[in-house]
């Protein structure tokens, strides 16, 4: 889950440095940085996908152990 989040915040700051930064650097370097940016989001929005994916492998495993949380950490299972 932390990179999950880490790859969010990530592509926060760097929409942050598009709108807010960028617009006061030189024209010359607006469109090159806008372009690097942009490949920079859509990299780790890949990556965060990935890890989205791995997480929801490695939880289904887990939740599909019903009694593993028990046998983990000693709780009974309570009655429904």
């Amino acid at each position: 889950m932390g990179d999950i989040n880490d790859f969010s915040v990530q592509q926060v700051e760097l929409a942050t440095y598009l709108t807010e930064v960028l617009p006061r650097s030189r024209k010359a370097d607006q469109l090159l940085s806008s372009a690097a940016v942009g490949g920079l989001i859509t990299c780790l929005h890949d990556r965060q996908q990935v890890s989205r994916r791995a997480f929801n492998e490695t939880f289904c495993a887990f939740a599909a152990k019903p009694d593993l949380y028990r046998d983990l950490f000693g709780k009974k299972k309570e009655a429904m």
